[in-house]
């Protein structure tokens, strides 16, 4: 109960933090499409910052709890495997951080192709839409334009996920 009292609380803070920002922000920023592309990404994401701060802080302390165990059994029985953890863990840190801020720039940079998929995608499954892509047979154009984006999405999720994997076996090389 605790949990989720916190967490609904939380994202609800957020939630009205973001909403009061756009009541305040001038109506001539959403037709700048730069700006749509950032407001976009916030929004989506604005639910999830309880989220986002519970697994930093669940993977600190067992990273820190771990660590620290590690260290103590290590000097009490070998002292140089000391350096060898405090080397691994710091490179493990530099990784965690270059893969996250790759999987970030791959989302900032798909946002405005996002929004397309959800706008065919909508079109093609909404009930409203139905009647027009009957009449004048717009269904495989969407279709195809929905395809085409959604594997265009995939394929460049795929590539960074394979590369964060094993970064020699990406696709480009077989």
């Amino acid at each position: 109960f605790g949990y989720n009292f916190f967490r609904l609380n939380v994202d609800s803070l957020f939630h009205r933090i973001f909403m009061w920002k756009c009541n305040n922000t001038l109506q001539e920023r959403f037709f700048d499409s730069e700006f749509m592309d950032r407001f976009s990404f916030v929004s989506k994401n604005s639910g999830k910052i309880s989220v986002y701060i519970n697994n930093l802080t669940e993977l600190m302390l067992s990273n820190i709890t771990t660590l620290t165990g590690a260290i103590a059994l290590f000097a009490i029985y070998e002292p140089l495997l000391i350096i060898y953890a405090l080397f691994i863990a710091i490179l493990t840190v530099f990784m965690y951080g270059y893969f996250s801020k790759k999987e970030y720039d791959l989302d900032k940079k798909q946002v405005k192709k996002k929004r397309k998929n959800g706008y065919y995608k909508k079109i093609l499954t909404d009930k409203k839409h139905a009647k027009e892509l009957r009449t004048y047979k717009l269904r495989d154009y969407f279709y195809d334009k929905w395809v085409t984006i959604h594997d265009e999405l995939r394929l460049e999720q795929l590539n960074l996920s394979l590369k964060n994997t094993c970064p020699d076996n990406s696709p480009e090389k077989g």
